[in-house]
């Protein structure tokens, strides 16, 4: 399996990212923890796939 590292430099903040987390709207907050669930599914697929057959091609087609 691929790693992938994503960035997380937000910069200098002096609110914490709990403090930030709390004023987003609900609607966002449920948006950003459905594509999060979303990464990790794909990522658990992923690796299931590779233990059954690690010689064989992952596609990098997104799970629904």
């Amino acid at each position: 399996m691929r790693s992938r590292q994503l960035p997380l430099d937000l910069g200098e903040m002096k609110a914490s990212p709990a403090s930030l987390w709390d004023v987003l709207p609900a609607e966002d907050q449920r948006a950003a923890m459905t594509t999060l669930a979303r990464l990790i599914a794909q990522a658990a697929v992923r690796a299931a796939r590779e233990e059954e057959c690690p010689d064989a091609a992952t596609p990098d087609d997104p799970v629904a």
